[in-house]
């Protein structure tokens, strides 16, 4: 394969990842697990409750969102408003009593990385209705359907996000290839203008990002963006803070980039102390920011992992800024011999630059996943796959630029990989500089190739920093799981609840075709689990209701698929036989 047909796939590759990824990063909600509930999902009380609570794996805030009640029909329900007894705690107090019924519970959080978390459980008052029936479960879907948010927030976010990394790699990329690769690019217009915007670029993109936090995470339109009510909300979250933080070092920022591109050429203007550090820690800063408003703020060693995802964000964005100021200023021009120093040293340092990406993303990895299966079975597990599956790609290339630059820069008198041998009499001078030149092109190329794709691994990033880490998706797993077992004379359907390895409520209801309640002369279900050699286990069965029947606390002692068989004896000579299988986290 010719270098120039390489370059043209990776930059479709890179194009085509770019546009899939944009375009499906719709609202996504993460990152907290719902521990438990009180009343819990599913559960059947003989009184109503005096109030709602809701435990989480981490501390949540709940300005930006709101636990709501609402009854079998659909209206709301007036309660207080919610408190926090305590950081991981939401709790509701209900104004009156409840009369019977069924009652679904909404809820929206924002976790502590920042992400907006959301859910829907059930529970029932008296015996009179079935707070898990196939009627109830529409509803609660349907409520928290509407509480979502528009797609067009979360694109719009989804791109945001991708803009400000974009901004962060080639604002602190292509100053750190001003300042330490090669001194003489702030005398470049191309430095400055690519500078510049990139400054722009993340300016925009954070005052955007932290407008449009309101409505992404309150599940809200594109028309309360600009509500000052939710501009303070924001404010107050760890997201808001960090952003209006990054938002402060941006105006420093400018201030430096006015003396560094006004202080020209820079053989007479060296860079004074006080400038490096003030850039040293402000570009610090801006590389810090998104460890302190993503997956690195939550969860076990947080200080590690923020330094992980800090050096994570450095690496990439001097290596990805790098190679755009290399690509327009650095392998543009024909003088080979005058950019020996800055090819050579830039190559280094974008070798140690993809050893920290390495290290850093294998311990992120961990981290976040830590299984084989939750990279296969969660979507955070994909998105990670076709990144590192990216980033690959876009590592070859840079195995192919170092040949190249192996290849011009030669360190004996035979070209590196090459045949060419400048002490062979039939290789003149003008031979070896048009092969030079060749190389050199071939180098460009590679250069842009490797730029295409890590924008489109910026691209996977900013999805993936808005899906649930697959060790909180593993947590979040149970809550509930069901089966409908159905047969044209009677339909079963059975619903476990939290879905979870130990005790769980049981809910059996049975209906006819037309999905009337049925009272069947005997029902009988039973849970088994062939692939570990578990013998059914018969579940012990009270009616409620008409077709309603409940096992509180049944026993489920293992994770894995059990399978479900229920016996519905309609007469003394007819009965109906159905299997079916419900997951078990």
């Amino acid at each position: 394969m010719t270098p120039a047909r390489a370059f043209r796939r990776a930059a479709v590759l890179g194009a085509v990842a770019l546009t899939v990824i944009i375009v499906t990063a719709g609202p996504a909600f993460a990152h907290a697990a719902l521990e438990s509930t009180d009343p819990q999902a599913g559960a059947v009380l003989d009184t109503a409750p005096d109030a709602i609570e809701l435990r989480f794996s981490e501390p949540v805030t709940v300005g930006l969102g709101g636990v709501r009640m609402f009854d079998a029909e659909g209206a709301r329900i007036t309660t207080d408003p919610p408190s926090k007894p305590s950081g991981s705690v939401v709790r509701v107090g209900l104004r009156g009593g409840l009369d019977d019924g069924s009652y679904v519970v909404t809820w929206r959080v924002i976790s502590a990385d920042t992400h907006p978390v959301q859910g829907a459980f059930t529970f029932q008052v008296g015996t009179a209705t079935n707070a898990t029936s196939r009627q109830i479960g529409a509803l609660s879907d349907r409520l928290l359907a509407d509480q979502r948010g528009t797609r067009g927030v979360g694109v719009a976010w989804g791109v945001t996000r991708w803009l400000a990394f974009a901004g962060i790699a080639l604002l602190v990329g292509g100053v750190f290839f001003g300042v330490v690769v090669w001194t003489r690019a702030r005398d470049l217009r191309a430095t400055r203008r690519i500078v510049t915007g990139s400054w722009v670029v993340l300016t925009v993109a954070t005052v955007v990002g932290f407008v449009l936090q309101g409505p992404y995470s309150a599940g809200l339109g594109f028309g309360d963006a600009f509500d000052p009510g939710l501009w303070g909300d924001v404010a107050g979250t760890r997201f808001g803070l960090v952003w209006l933080g990054r938002l402060v070092l941006l105006v420093v920022a400018f201030g430096l980039l006015r003396w560094w591109f006004g202080h020209r050429p820079a053989a007479e203007h060296p860079l004074p102390r006080w400038w490096l550090v003030t850039a040293a820690v402000v570009g610090m800063g801006i590389v810090a920011s998104p460890a302190f408003a993503g997956h690195s703020a939550a969860g076990d060693d947080r200080l590690l992992a923020e330094l992980a995802s800090t050096i994570h964000v450095g690496a990439m964005a001097i290596w990805l800024g790098g190679l755009v100021l290399m690509g327009a200023i650095a392998v543009r021009g024909p003088d080979v011999d005058g950019q020996r120093g800055v090819v050579a040293r830039f190559s280094r340092i974008a070798m140690w630059c993809v050893l920290a990406l390495i290290a850093t993303g294998a311990y992120q990895t961990w981290r976040e996943v830590r299984t084989l299966d939750g990279l296969r079975d969660t979507d955070f597990g994909r998105i990670l796959v076709v990144k590192v599956i990216l980033f690959a790609v876009m590592v070859l290339f840079a195995v192919f630029s170092r040949d190249f630059v192996n290849r011009i820069y030669p360190r004996h008198a035979v070209v590196s990989g090459g045949a060419i041998d400048v002490e062979d009499e039939e290789w003149t001078a003008e031979d070896e500089e048009r092969e030079r030149q060749r190389e050199w092109r071939n180098l460009r190329r590679s250069v842009w190739a490797e730029a295409v794709l890590g924008l489109a691994v910026l691209a996977a990033t900013a999805v993936l920093v808005n899906a649930t880490p697959s060790v909180n998706a593993a947590a979040t797993s149970g809550g509930a799981a069901g089966v409908t077992l159905r047969s044209p004379q009677v339909v079963v359907d059975i619903t476990v609840s939290p879905a979870r390895a130990g005790l769980n409520d049981i809910h059996v209801s049975s209906f006819t075709s037309a999905g009337a309640p049925l009272d069947v002369a005997e029902l009988t279900v039973t849970f088994d689990l062939p692939s570990r050699d578990i013998a059914p286990i018969t579940v012990p069965l009270r009616h409620l209701g008409p077709g309603h029947y409940l096992s509180p606390g049944f026993d489920i002692p293992l994770s894995g698929d059990w399978r479900v068989t229920s016996k519905a004896r309609l007469t003394d000579v007819d009965e109906v036989t159905r299997t079916g299988t419900i997951p078990i986290a």
